[in-house]
Order: structure tokens, then sequence, then C-alpha cells
């Protein structure tokens, strides 16, 4: 049932509520769904979303084409507008937006300056979280393993096949475009650039090694001043590549247990979607606004919608339909994904004792955090009845 009213206190902790749905759509591994469980508005989200729908803009015009009474219209409206819960969905999404524009400005530096323990923290979450889906292999036959198995097999080829130990998608669509400097250093014209790669893939670029070649001579970019004018390459990725992200990370958003965050990983597009929120909120505050900036999160976004129209109900299909062999592909990719995280592959040589100890010591963290995290969604599914 649908909470018609709410008084101050609970519209703040719906945006709260929102703010933990936020993080948890950043993390690979959480679902935000999950946290939804876990905040206890699991089922009027789902209500909620049941009501976003605007077939009865046709029943309406089919009433005013007929001239029906302008009373019953405008009752009818205000009737179908209150059912699609827009306070609800503002005020959540501000708290899931707020917290996605904090992850942006704090985890693309974290993950460049500490790509190895971010990455193991990453695969541990994953890792701690291949359970959800397992659970969902409700299987009683000797067939359903057979079949279960063998298309779990498929697809954790084609994901271990897809991704390189430690650098992602290996087919990745990146491309290389130039940007110039307005008379800065390397790293601030980084700072203001959305990238689809590290710092250190910029410097290592061969084409921007023979423009600069103090490049391969300096470890801190803040020290190497550009003249305006001058240019470096940089890593971006293809706007449609960036609308086919938005467009299958929203589908493994709405699976149960399944990470949003995650696939972006695996596809490549983790890290440039989070610069893109990054820049575009710095931007924001600075009063430089770009439109190029807006207009890539515009493309994304537009391919969660689309995402979301397209494939919400074959999705739902398929689960109602073919539920096992549906979970058993989604914990085939992810768990064939995870050599795309592999943390050792981060190091140019045999790792010390300490960086090891390091590595494995947030891989089980990452494991740990899952590993209570769905132990307390287990109650709230167990309190709810879900």
């Amino acid at each position: 049932m649908l909470q018609n009213k709410r008084t101050f206190k609970e519209w703040v902790v719906l945006y709260i509520q929102g703010l933990f749905m936020g993080m948890a759509d950043v993390i690979p591994g959480v679902s935000g769904g999950t946290m939804a469980l876990v905040m206890g508005i699991y089922r009027e989200l789902i209500e909620a979303l049941s009501n976003l729908n605007l077939f009865w803009i046709k029943e309406l015009l089919i009433k005013l084409k007929n001239r029906e009474n302008p009373g019953e219209l405008i009752t009818f409206t205000a009737d179908r507008v209150r059912n699609l819960k827009i306070p609800f969905f503002i005020i959540l999404g501000v708290g899931i937006l707020t917290a996605i524009s904090t992850a942006g400005m704090v985890l693309p530096e974290l993950m460049d300056q500490h790509p190895r323990l971010i990455s193991a923290l990453f695969f541990g979450l994953i890792l701690g979280s291949l359970q959800i889906p397992a659970r969902e292999l409700k299987l009683r036959k000797r067939g359903d393993y057979f079949t279960a198995a063998l298309v779990g097999l498929v697809f954790f080829a084609v994901a271990f096949g897809l991704t390189d130990p430690g650098r992602g998608m290996r087919f990745s669509p990146r491309i290389w475009v130039t940007v110039e400097s307005t008379g800065e250093t390397v790293e601030q014209l980084l700072l203001r650039t959305p990238l689809s790669g590290s710092p250190q893939q910029v410097a290592e670029y061969q084409q921007n090694l023979q423009k600069i070649p103090e490049l391969a001579e300096t470890s801190d970019l803040s020290e190497l001043y550009l003249e305006a004018g001058n240019s470096l390459y940089l890593p971006v990725l293809p706007n449609w590549y960036l609308f086919l992200s938005g467009f299958v990370a929203i589908i493994a958003m709405i699976l149960p247990g399944i990470s949003g965050a995650y696939i972006l990983l695996i596809l490549g597009s983790y890290r440039f979607v989070l610069d893109l929120v990054r820049v575009f909120n710095q931007q924001l505050f600075s009063g430089q606004f770009a439109g190029s900036v807006f207009w890539r999160i515009g493309i994304f976004v537009g391919g969660m919608v689309l995402g979301l129209l397209i494939f919400s109900r074959l999705l739902r299909w398929f689960l109602d339909s073919w539920q096992q062999l549906t979970m058993a592909a989604l914990l085939g990719l992810m768990f064939g994904g995870l050599r795309g995280l592999w943390p050792f592959n981060f190091l140019s040589d045999r790792p010390d004792t300490t960086t090891g100890l390091y590595i494995i010591g947030m891989i089980g963290i990452g494991i740990i955090f899952i590993q209570l995290f769905d132990y307390i969604a287990g109650l709230s599914r167990d309190r709810d009845g879900c």
C-alpha cells in the first residue's frame, strides 16, 4: 500500500533513504533495489514504479474528444497524476542524485591513487555477491542442473573472453581525442575533462609522448605546464557506447540482487560515467558550465530511460518464464567478468608480502561487507514477507 501522506520528518527520512540507495548504486556488487529492501521502502517503490505509465492520457484524449463534463475530466486527471507519486520520486531521486554526485567527486581520484586496493575491494564485493543470484536458482530436476550449468558456462566464457585481467573490457571502443590547453598544468587539464582511463595511461600514450617528451620524465603531472594552444590526446567513450552502457546498466539495476555499477565495470564505462559526474559538479559549482558534459550525461540517462521502457517488460517475461536460465546466465556473466577486476594485475612486478596482504585484506573486507549487507537484507525480507 502506497503511503499517501507524509510528515516533514518522514520526507527527510525518505531523502536519507535515497542517499543510501544512491550509495548502493555506485558500489559494484551492491544492488540499489536490495538497499531499498533494507531501508523498508522496496514494496512502496515497486508499487510506485508500476504506476508509472501514461496510458491514461489516451483515455483522457478520448474523453476530451467526446466532450465529457469538465469537472469529471479534472477529477480524472487529478487522480491519475496523484497515482504517479511525483513527490515520492522527486525526494527519493534527489537523495539518490546527491549520493551519486558525491561519489563522482571522490571515487575517480581514489581509483587513480589506489588502483590495486580499489580493484581488490570491488573484486571482493562482487565475489561475495555471487551468492545472491545463485540463491534464485531453485533447481529441482537433474536436467535443470545440466541446462543451468551449460547456460552459465556459456555466459562465463563470454564475459571471461571479453575481459583482460585487471583491465576490464578487451574490446573497449575507447577513442582518443585532442583537448587544447588554456594555459594550465597537465593535471588541471585532466581534472576538467572526463576520462575513460587513468592519468598514467594518458602520460604513457605514445602520441602524447611524441608531442610532450617531458611526460616520460615526471611522475607529478601538476609540475608539467602546457602553454595555451598545446593539446593532449585524452581517452573518452563514444556517444553510442555511452548510450548502450546506460541501456544495459538499467536492465541490470532492475534485476534482483544484480549491481548496475558492476555491469558498467565489465563494459569499461564505470570510470568514465563517474568522471562525467565529477566534471559536471565541478563546472556547476565554478559557474563555468560546458554543454558537452551535460549532453553526454543526457545520452547516458537517455539510454537508461529507453532500457527501462523497452526492456523492463521483456525482462519480467524472461524472469517469469525462464527464471532459472536467466539467473544462471547472470551468474555466469558476473563470475566471468571478475577477470577484469583481478587486482594483482595492477602490479608491474611481483608484489611484496605487505602489498599482497593489503590486497587480500581489501578483498576480505569486500566479501565481509556483502555478507553483512545480505544478512540485514534477509532480515528485512523476513520482516516484510518478501
